[in-house]
This record gives C-alpha cells, structure tokens and sequence, in this order.
C-alpha cells in the first residue's frame, strides 16, 4: 500500500496515473465488484466500532487486509475514516490529505447530504447488487462523525467544522514524515515529491467536481434503481393479468 488519502482530488486517475495500481474508492464497493463481500464487509468492519476488545479490533484488521490485497492506495468512506486501522497494517504508507477552497468543499459536502437519503435508497436500490447495502453504511458514517469530530457534514458550517478537526484527527495520530496536505490548485508537482515519483508528462491534472460528480453518479444509480422496480411491476401485472384471464 502506497498512499492513502484523506481527501482525494480524483483518487482512480490520480492514484492510477502515479502509483500504477489500482485504488480501493467507493466504486470498487458499488459498481465495480461482482460481489456484495466487499461492501458487507466494510459495514461489518464499522459496526465493530469502537472495539470491544482486542480480538475484535484484531478481527477488524484481517478484514481489512483481505479487502484491500492487490491495491495500492485507499479514497473515500468509510476508509478515509479508518486510518489509524490503515497505517497499523500498512506503516509506511503515506497519508495524502488533499485539500482546496473550504467553502467551496463544504457546500459540495451539503448537496451530497441532501442527495444521500437512507431510506429512500433502501426502496430505489433494492434490486441492484452492492447499491442495496449502500444506506447501511450511510447510516453507520455519521455515528463515527459525531464520535470523532462531535459534527456533521450535512450543513455548510458544520462541514468547515468536520473538515477543521479532521485535519488536526490526523496531524496527531500520523506520524510528522508520513503526512502530506497536497492543495489541488498547486497540481502534480508537490504531490509527486511527496509520493517520490516522476512528475506525469503531458497528463493534465484530474480535477473533478465532488458534488456535481456525485449527483450525476447519483442520478445513474437511481435510474438504474427505477428500471428493475419497473420491470419488476411489469412482471407482477402481466402475472396478475395471466391469472385474471385464465380464472374466467
């Protein structure tokens, strides 16, 4: 494992383009997997916090290894908020926090908020692998929120308040020389030094809206969503209809 991040700007391109590896994002626990393992997983990894013992925290760890065997760097929940876990397993990793205009980053952090509805995902995902699980992770993030950085990230001022003690969560629980704060705006140059790898030549920089991103992956998940549950109506009319006809 290579780096880990915090915060990242585009973590599959970036990642990709200098490290040479896969990442482990939300993705891989969404639509890339062939499986529900992983996101079930991970739910069970975060309903053991906080540990109850040792060998639950132990337990926990070998979870994580197997999830992660063949990666090269972590993005996004519920692993941006397992980092002590990370640098446990993985001790010379680096830990990359990219960071940009705060408020700007706090209204992206709204919008996803307003857009993550539990409950309403546990209807619209039913029929699709992986998606069906996603509410109960949402659900299991906030309690570590409240926990870590007694806030949430659903309104703008709370996010700035997340995004501050998240910041000063890892300035002391990762070591000086394995913490990196790499600003978006400053592009490859200062991420590549910290990462000890070549500058890219002729690659462009990723830089990706989160909320806007979010809501068009959104926006596909339900879609998908809404097609099965047609489907799935349209199937228990037809029967409903074929029962009807050979009843008379």
């Amino acid at each position: 494992m290579s780096a880990l991040t915090a915060h990242p700007p585009q973590p599959g391109a970036t990642v990709k383009i200098l490290l040479g590896g896969p990442p482990y994002h939300l993705g891989v626990q969404t639509a890339l997997c062939d499986s529900e393992q992983d996101v079930l997983t991970w739910i069970d990894v975060l309903k053991r916090r906080p540990y109850r013992d040792e060998d639950d925290r132990k337990a926990a760890l070998q979870q994580m290894a197997a999830m992660l065997k063949g990666y090269v760097a972590t993005a996004d929940p519920p692993l941006s908020q397992l980092v002590p876990e990370l640098l446990e397993l993985y001790p010379d990793a680096m830990v990359i926090c990219t960071v940009r205009d705060i408020d700007s980053w706090a209204a992206s952090m709204e919008k996803i908020a307003a857009m993550v509805q539990p409950t309403l995902q546990m209807i619209i995902f039913f029929w699709i692998q992986n998606l069906r699980h996603l509410p109960t992770m949402w659900n299991l993030l906030p309690k570590i929120f409240e926990e870590r950085y007694q806030s949430q990230a659903s309104l703008t001022a709370e996010a700035k308040i997340t995004w501050e003690r998240h910041i000063k969560w890892l300035e002391e629980i990762v070591p000086k020389d394995r913490l990196f704060f790499a600003d978006v705006r400053d592009g490859w140059e200062p991420l590549c030094r910290a990462l000890d790898v070549p500058v890219p030549k002729d690659v462009p920089f990723p830089r990706l809206n989160d909320g806007k991103a979010f809501e068009e992956m959104f926006k596909a998940w339900a879609m998908q969503g809404l097609m099965r549950w047609a489907v799935f109506v349209g199937v228990c009319v037809a029967v409903v209809a074929g029962l009807v006809m050979w009843t008379r």
